[in-house]
């Protein structure tokens, strides 16, 4: 689940971070990755730079991240 602007959407999504270390990312730790929804266009909510979002199982924010660029 991803949630912008207090809104949660349940779109299924792949996460590909640019460089996984070794053994997964650790809490707090940063990285950049690409971010892909599965869904329509019309039914993604309105992405620009600096927009933040959560990624979420059921009620547990288990991702942060802000984003810097789109293509579409």
């Amino acid at each position: 689940m991803i949630r912008f602007d207090n809104t949660e959407i349940d779109f299924g999504f792949e996460l590909e971070l640019e460089s996984e270390p070794v053994g997964g990312l650790s809490p707090s730790a940063s990285t950049r990755a690409r971010l892909s929804l599965w869904a329509v266009e019309e039914a993604t909510p309105h992405m620009s730079p600096g927009k933040q979002f959560e990624l979420r199982e059921g009620g547990r924010i288990v991702g942060r991240g802000v984003i810097v660029g789109s293509t579409t």
